[in-house]
């Protein structure tokens, strides 16, 4: 199996979305921007799975789950105009120390440790992220990029990967001298960006129930606000009637209990030359394959960005790509010629489909598959099973390795989205060590549930052996948080 090799390369092009351009008369929905939402979502998605291959993810259930609650809170409350179908918010934390957070377009939010440790209340926790919110809504990223050129988003990464790459290879980060929102980027939003997300962040803060004056409260306390900026902030919460207030919860304090109580966390410096020297030590070696690490007999669930989650053994690797993640043992997966290849492992995503007939968007995926995939051949009719507690097909194939040019043995099970989307996983180990490998495939796959029915563009790349980047499908609505006014329990 193959995937091809977009994030690092999108995430180089919101390097440049993020630090280019001056400020531009402001407009009841953000600044003038020659980029669609569409393409917002499109940089975002790439962007975090780059983040996601790079930097440590805490995949803790409970912390993300409240986390989940801040956003729903605060997507909850942003203004009309500002409400795009087509983003998808989702929040992640990133187990580095710094007091820093990372907005990316579309809807991506990351939210470091570290904030969460020094967060003194939720309202301070609900004012970094309602910042960040604060720059996604108003779309900044592609706003400055638009005030540059007329380059494609293509051309606008050749500019500055080289920047990237030469960041990856130093691990340099600018934590330490950007804003709460600019960590990996190699600049930062201009001065009146930050102004325009702090005001909506406030306002957004206080129709949502938390104290605006908490935006403040962390900024001034990690040092990140000059006098000016608090002041303002603090100006700008005065005029402002919290709508149902939110208090200090049990939620907030377990949550920061917890991470506090943890092993202490890396500095994103650290993290990332880890992420850097493992990544440059194949994990498949393609001359001789065939050396795969044992599978472990103890399993950790996984949360794919508030869309599913499942349980996987704890020495499989995540290899996300967009909607779409791999999960494969070492010596299973490594890089050819540019793309990222497995020959064991389980494959989790989401493809659009344009039949509301399981069996037709089935045989389409399947057709699919094929396309890149000569010797693909189908073994059996579909039977009916379950997926993800809903109706689902299985189909059984076989194909022939691009790397080890063995025959393997591929299972795909397939269910219907209500958002018009497949949502499916594909199984794939070598026919001869399919059977040892099965009742592993079977517990990942019975395991998966979704959290959320998400809405929204599906990611690049296709499932198969060797596969070619295609083109997104149509953009549908993907604010997947829905509005509640309960505390998490």
């Amino acid at each position: 199996m193959s995937r091809g090799q977009s994030a690092c390369v999108a995430f180089a092009a919101l390097f440049t979305l993020l630090c280019r351009g001056p400020l531009v008369a402001q407009t009841a929905a953000g600044p003038p921007n020659g980029f669609t939402p569409r393409d917002d979502v499109e940089i975002g998605i790439n962007a975090a799975a780059w983040v996601e291959r790079h930097l440590p993810v805490l995949h803790d259930e409970a912390v993300t789950r409240y986390l989940t609650f801040v956003v729903r809170r605060l997507v909850a409350a942003l203004p009309s105009e500002l409400q795009y179908p087509e983003f998808h918010y989702f929040v992640q934390v990133i187990d580095v120390r710094e007091v820093n957070a990372r907005a990316l377009p579309g809807g991506p939010i990351f939210v470091n440790r570290g904030v969460i440790e020094s967060a003194r209340s939720s309202g301070e926790l609900a004012g970094v992220i309602a910042h960040e919110l604060g720059h996604i809504a108003l779309r900044h990223g592609t706003a400055q990029a638009s005030r540059v050129t007329e380059l494609t988003i293509a051309a606008l990464t050749r500019a500055l990967v080289a920047t990237l790459e030469e960041g990856c290879s130093t691990g340099v980060v600018r934590s330490e001298h950007e804003p709460i929102d600019g960590a990996t980027a190699p600049g930062r939003f201009a001065p009146e960006y930050e102004r325009q997300a702090d005001a909506l962040g406030v306002r957004v803060m206080a129709r949502a129930g938390y104290d605006p004056r908490d935006m403040a409260g962390l900024l001034q306390a990690i040092g990140r606000a000059d006098e000016r900026r608090h002041e303002t902030i603090l100006h700008e919460a005065a005029s402002l009637r919290v709508e149902h207030p939110v208090r200090d919860t049990p939620a907030f304090e377990r949550a920061r209990t917890r991470l506090r109580a943890m092993a202490p966390a890396p500095t994103t410096a650290a993290a990332l030359g880890t992420s850097l020297r493992r990544d440059a030590t194949p994990a498949l070696d393609l001359e001789r394959p065939g050396r795969i690490e044992p599978t472990s007999a103890r399993f950790t669930t996984h949360t794919d960005r508030n869309l599913f989650q499942v349980r996987v053994p704890s020495n499989w690797r995540a290899l996300p790509d967009g909607t779409a993640v791999v999960f494969a043992p070492r010596g299973a997966y490594g890089d050819a010629g540019g793309q990222t290849v497995f020959t064991h492992g389980v494959e989790i995503g989401l493809v659009p489909r344009d039949s509301d007939d399981l069996r037709s968007a089935t045989d389409a995926l399947i057709a699919l598959l094929a396309s890149d995939n000569p010797n693909l051949r189908r073994l059996s009719d579909d039977d009916r099973v379950r997926l993800a507690n809903r109706p689902a097909l299985r189909a059984v194939m076989s194909n022939v390795s691009d790397v080890t040019g063995r025959e393997e043995r591929m299972e795909i099970v397939t269910a219907l989205l209500g958002d018009g989307r497949l949502f499916y996983a594909l199984v794939v180990a070598p026919r001869d060590e399919f059977d040892t490998y099965d009742p592993t495939f079977r517990q990942v796959v019975s395991s998966i549930g979704m959290i959320q029915q998400t809405r929204g563009d599906v990611p690049k790349g296709r499932a198969g052996r060797r596969r070619a980047p295609v083109q997104s499908g149509a953009a549908r609505s993907q604010t997947f948080l829905p509005h509640s006014t309960d505390e998490v329990p």
